[in-house]
């Protein structure tokens, strides 16, 4: 007998990152406000909505996992970067987490892989982003160790669409720097259902065949 296929949960901090995702399930079946199982393809998947930030990542990762009892934790959804030669609606996952340690964010298939930073607030100042870019992160997020923190002995991954330059100078910046949160939100849906989506759907189908 086959073993069963293991259970994701793919955790998104703003509905513009969850929408996408949520309409490519199949047989959805609500569990709590912020939380939806059902099926992608072949795949047991869950998506929780947690808001922005690590804390509310943890916490919201930590219900979830309670109720869906997942194999997997994925971090999904947008981040800056803080490197030129990540360009918006490029799909990166993380090969870890800065900061981490011994416990870190696991690989994942993409096109791209980039060392991630979970940030304290949005980076959207030139000297932000060369604080954060001296560290050796190449993009900056803010819920990845909010949720590797929830994942206990869970494999967990990151991946994430650039959504911006995280703050650069002059036209590279793409996103103006008081960006409100409704615009945001669409910005994110459209690079979410256009990049990501296809993307995670690939590196679903790949992870289920790893033993």
């Amino acid at each position: 007998m086959a073993p069963p296929t293991p259970r994701t949960l793919l955790v998104a901090a703003l509905w513009g990152e969850a929408l996408p995702l949520l309409r490519r399930l199949q047989n959805p079946e609500r569990l709590t406000r912020g939380l939806v199982a059902g099926s992608w393809k072949a795949h047991p998947v869950a998506i929780a909505r947690v808001g922005v930030g690590a804390q509310p990542a943890e916490e919201g990762t930590r219900r979830a996992v309670q109720l869906y009892q997942p194999d997997r934790i994925v971090s999904v959804g947008t981040c800056g970067a803080l490197v030129d030669d990540l360009e918006p609606g490029c799909v990166v996952a993380a090969c870890g987490l800065l900061g981490a340690g011994a416990r870190d964010l696991q690989p994942m298939p993409a096109p791209r892989s980039a060392l991630l930073a979970t940030v304290p607030r949005a980076v959207n100042r030139p000297e932000l982003r060369q604080r954060w870019a001296a560290t050796g992160a190449q993009v900056c997020e803010m819920e990845a160790a909010g949720v590797l923190a929830a994942a206990g002995e869970r494999p967990c991954h990151a991946l994430k669409v650039v959504s911006d330059m995280a703050g650069a100078s002059g036209r590279r910046s793409r996103l103006p720097r008081r960006l409100r949160l409704p615009a945001f939100q669409l910005h994110a849906l459209w690079l979410v259902e256009r990049r990501l989506a296809p993307a995670l759907e690939g590196a679903l189908a790949a992870l289920s065949l790893e033993p």
